[in-house]
């Protein structure tokens, strides 16, 4: 499971509870995290005048398993 952890706080929470839900129903139920951590992935090229800015992405991974 990943999700994008850039933005207000209030977004990336609304992110993970979606990632709970999505990990609950792929279990029929029962899940638990085995590990998680961030990760840089893509990202988008801004330009500004004469220049041009790299905005690096970060995402959020969940490794989980479901429970018996």
């Amino acid at each position: 499971m990943k999700y994008l952890n850039d933005g207000a706080g209030f977004v990336r929470k609304q992110r993970r509870e979606d990632a709970y839900k999505q990990m609950f129903t792929a279990c029929n139920g029962r899940y638990k995290i085995d590990a998680e951590g961030s990760s840089p992935e893509g990202g988008a090229s801004i330009a500004t005048g004469n220049n041009t800015y790299w905005m690096q992405s970060s995402y959020w991974y969940i490794r989980f398993s479901r429970l018996q």
